[in-house]
């Protein structure tokens, strides 16, 4: 019986090889929308080449972006995000958005008020999470492949979120707090469902398990409790300014 996948790490299917140049090389092939299965397949015929000729991982593949994107169906081009990506990164942001709010106003004992910032702001982050599901996901993957640009591009984007705000305070509607609540929750919820019942693409060897199967229990509960725990995080804040304030 062969090991459980979900306890090995791609690593290990290629021990021969440097692990950062492994890493680099997962990460790409994951960008371009290599199933798990074909990842484990080259790293395996990676490792018994390196083990056969005594080479270094960058002697014979030389960078491992550029060997990903050899290898690549795509031809080296980001993969299409598919459309379960795109309606879960919605819910994400419409229960990540609208529970603390909720939460706010019920403290308060207000309804939601809905400002122009406010609008532009929900504009901002559909943007942005619109530039990370776009066709291709270019900006996920400038991401990924420059992760320095995260840490440049969050503050920015909490700068402009926190100036609209400040700036366009103006009242546009008033909706009641439950409502609001329920929506939020609701977004939760069916983002929760959908990433539990997510398949688990495992990187696995040759002959382990086959793409796609279900996830396990663990793998199950971790995908339901990511949303809840997104929106508690959220929370956080808001709970923080009524106790200090």
């Amino acid at each position: 019986m062969s090991e459980n996948p979900s306890t090995r790490h791609p690593r290990e299917l290629a021990a021969a090889a440097d692990p950062a140049w492994v890493d680099a090389f997962v990460v790409e092939l994951r960008l371009l929308g290599v199933p798990g299965d074909e990842i484990g397949d080259h790293l395996v015929v990676l490792d018994t080449h390196l083990r056969e000729s005594g080479e270094s991982v960058e002697e014979a593949f030389g960078d491992p972006r550029e060997y990903a994107g050899s290898l690549a169906p795509s031809g080296g081009t980001a993969a299409p995000v598919d459309r379960s990506t795109v309606v879960l990164a919605v819910l994400a942001l419409v229960g990540v958005v609208l529970v603390p709010a909720a939460l706010g106003a019920l403290l308060d004992g207000t309804r939601v008020t809905v400002t122009l910032g406010g609008v532009l702001v929900a504009v901002l982050l559909g943007t942005a999470v619109a530039a990370l599901v776009a066709p291709g996901a270019p900006l996920l993957a400038l991401l990924v492949r420059r992760r320095w640009m995260a840490f440049l591009v969050t503050p920015v984007l909490v700068a402009v979120g926190a100036a609209l705000v400040l700036l366009l305070p103006q009242v546009l509607v008033r909706v009641p707090a439950p409502v609001v609540g329920v929506a939020g929750l609701v977004a939760v919820l069916a983002g929760s469902v959908l990433l539990g019942r997510a398949p688990a693409d495992l990187v696995t060897a040759p002959g382990e398990r086959a793409p796609g199967a279900e996830p396990d229990g663990v793998g199950r509960l971790l995908g339901v409790s990511v949303l809840p725990v997104c929106a508690l995080v959220a929370c956080v804040p808001v709970l923080m300014m009524r106790l200090l304030g």
